[in-house]
């Protein structure tokens, strides 16, 4: 039943992706898109695997927040094995270390590699909003591509912070570092 569970959950973050992940309106403008990732940041610690054991899932926002509220909202209608969501604004990436997930907003892209470096080895999902984080050692980086989200996995930074990402949450990723 858990497998069947694991599933339909994993589906439904595919429909996400490649449906809901759409951004563009009838007449062309951009709107929905932090909406969107939101949802993502929150749905991700769904497949991993953290080592030891937490009370609450906590998200920092590590830079300049572009979500308002629309995080808040969607974390406070979700929880993962009875576990609630709470969100905290981060000032620096020490607070991090406290976080199961850090958001990394695109107001920290110059400092991505250190950013990486400062949190290897600590159980901290790491999710980035720009292209090319994977490669600077962010786990997952979220970036926009004819508008749709899209987002690349760098799994060798996530197996040195002792974190294992389902082999279903790889496949979705377009790039796999």
């Amino acid at each position: 039943m858990q497998v069947l569970a694991g599933l339909m959950n994993i589906r439904n973050l595919a429909v996400a992706l490649l449906c809901g992940a759409f951004l563009g309106s009838a007449d062309g403008r951009m709107n929905g898109e932090y909406e969107i990732k939101a949802a993502f940041v929150v749905s991700f610690p769904k497949y991993v695997e953290y080592p030891g054991s937490f009370d609450q899932i906590v998200v920092g926002i590590l830079g300049d927040d572009p979500f308002g509220q629309q995080i808040d909202a969607v974390a406070s209608s979700k929880s993962i094995g009875g576990h609630p969501f709470v969100v905290r604004r981060l000032r620096n990436e020490s607070e991090a270390k406290g976080c199961q997930v850090v958001f990394v907003s695109s107001s920290e892209n110059e400092q991505g590699k250190r950013i990486a470096s400062d949190l290897r080895g600590s159980p901290v999902l790491t999710v980035a909003d720009f292209a090319g984080a994977a490669q600077k050692g962010l786990m997952i980086g979220l970036f926009l591509e004819q508008n749709k989200v899209h987002f690349d996995i760098n799994n060798s930074s996530a197996k040195a912070s002792h974190l294992t990402l389902s082999a279903n949450l790889l496949k979705l990723a377009r790039q796999v570092y």
